[in-house]
């Protein structure tokens, strides 16, 4: 089950409103919402997060974590925020030049999630025509 983990940007991104969204790999999509934003959208290792631009080239340039499964915090699973946990602290602190991010990453299961899955949890009302997951 995906809890938000910063409320902010789970309102930010709730908010948004996409009216189409097409599958870009096996953990991402990319959507176009009602007021023209871009926004990309990933699942991966548990962690949901999120970016929206203007334009498409400028898509990633922030990306924002807002939700993570809660199944993955298994030191403290009432917590609900992986983000929490001594291996959710340790990514976040990791810089992508430390030697031990991989080591960090390959302990964190793989899990999946549907964009259906993702668009219940965030409120998201897309018509079924307008999906292009596969």
């Amino acid at each position: 089950m995906l809890i938000a983990v910063n409320k902010k940007n789970y309102q930010t991104y709730k908010k948004l409103k996409p009216i189409m969204a097409f599958k870009y790999d096996d953990a991402e999509w990319r959507c176009e919402t009602k007021c023209g934003k871009y926004l990309y959208v990933r699942y991966s290792k548990g962690v949901l997060a999120m970016s929206s631009a203007d334009t498409e080239h400028d898509i990633g340039n922030d990306v924002h974590i807002v939700a993570s499964d809660d199944s993955l915090d298994k030191e403290n699973p009432k917590s609900h925020n992986f983000l929490e946990s001594e291996l959710g602290k340790a990514l976040l602190s990791a810089k992508s030049s430390d030697k031990k991010l991989k080591s960090i990453i390959e302990k964190i299961p793989d899990s999946k999630k549907t964009f259906d899955e993702i668009k219940e949890f965030m409120g998201w009302k897309i018509k079924d025509d307008m999906i292009w997951d596969s």
